[in-house]
C-alpha cells in the first residue's frame, strides 16, 4: 500500500472518530439542558424574593424601575363629563360658602364701625358740653386770697359755678382718698392762699372747715370713695392745712439751691 493511500485512509478513520464522538455527546447536552429546566420550573419564586432584603434601592437594581418617578409621568384616563360637572358644582358651592362668610365677616364690621362712630360723635358733643359748663369758672388755681373769697361767694349765690366745680372734681384722676382731696383742694388754691387759713380757725387764721369749697369737695370724695366717713375726711383736710407753712419753706429752700 502506497502512502498516499494510508494518507487517506487514517483521514477516513479520523472522521469517522470525530463523528462518532459528537454523536455520543449530543444526547448528554440534551439531558443537561432538560436537567437545569426542570431544576427552574422546580424554583419557587416566593422563597427567592423573600430572601432578598426588602427595600427600594434593591428593587431598583433588580428591576432597574424608577420607582419614584414623577407622578406627571403617569398616563390617568380622562375624566367623564359627568365628573367634571360635579367637581365644578363643588368648586361653586365652596365660592358660595366663601362668599357668605365673607359678607357676613364685612356686614358685622360695616355696624362696628357706624357704632363707633355713633360713640365718638357722642363722646365730641360731652366734650363740647363739658368745656362750655367750665367756661363759668375762673382760671385756676386761684392766684389771690381776694380772688378766692369772690370764688366763695360765686358759689354759694350759682348753682351753675358750684356744678361747673363738682364736674371740674369728678374729672380729676385719684386711686385713693387722700390723694384727691390734696389734688382737689390745690387744683382751687395754691399753698399761698392756704397759709391764710387753719382748719379750725385761730388769732391769726381763719376757719376753713366751713366753706363751700371744702362742702364740694367733700361731696364729691363721697362719690368717688363711698367708703369714706366724715371723720377720715376732716382728719385729712386738717393735715393738709397743718402742714401748709411747711411746704412752703421747703419750696423756698429748693428755690434758693437752685439760685
Amino acid at each position: 500500500m502506497s502512502a498516499k493511500s494510508l494518507k487517506t485512509k487514517s483521514k477516513r478513520q479520523a472522521d469517522k472518530l470525530i463523528s462518532s464522538s459528537i454523536c455520543n455527546k449530543q444526547p448528554k447536552k440534551e439531558k443537561i439542558e432538560a436537567t437545569n429546566t426542570e431544576a427552574f420550573e422546580n424554583i419557587n419564586v416566593d422563597n427567592v424574593l423573600s430572601d432578598i432584603p426588602y427595600n427600594t434601592q434593591t428593587i431598583k437594581e433588580l428591576f432597574e424601575f424608577p420607582i419614584n418617578q414623577d407622578s406627571s409621568d403617569i398616563i390617568e384616563p380622562a375624566p367623564s363629563l359627568s365628573n367634571l360637572l360635579k367637581v365644578l358644582e363643588e368648586r361653586d358651592r365652596a365660592q358660595a360658602q366663601r362668599d357668605e362668610k365673607y359678607s357676613k365677616l364685612i356686614f358685622r364690621l360695616t355696624e362696628e364701625i357706624i357704632s363707633l362712630r355713633a360713640e365718638i360723635r357722642l363722646l365730641r358733643q360731652s366734650h363740647i358740653q363739658t368745656t362750655t359748663k367750665l367756661d363759668i369758672l375762673p382760671k385756676f388755681p386761684l392766684e389771690t386770697l381776694e380772688d378766692f373769697h369772690d370764688f366763695e361767694e360765686n358759689l354759694h349765690s350759682n348753682e351753675k359755678m358750684r356744678e361747673a366745680l363738682k364736674l371740674s372734681f369728678s374729672n380729676l384722676g385719684a386711686d385713693d382718698l387722700p390723694y384727691f382731696l390734696r389734688r382737689a383742694i390745690r387744683n382751687v388754691i395754691g399753698d399761698d392762699i392756704a397759709i391764710h387759713f387753719s382748719w379750725r380757725g385761730s388769732a391769726t387764721k381763719k376757719s376753713i372747715q366751713h366753706h363751700m369749697l371744702i362742702k364740694i369737695i367733700k361731696d364729691m370724695s363721697k362719690q368717688k370713695f363711698p367708703a369714706a366717713d366724715e371723720k377720715q375726711l376732716n382728719y385729712i383736710l386738717q393735715q393738709h392745712f397743718v402742714h401748709t407753712n411747711c411746704r412752703i419753706q421747703k419750696r423756698l429752700k429748693k428755690f434758693s439751691n437752685d439760685t
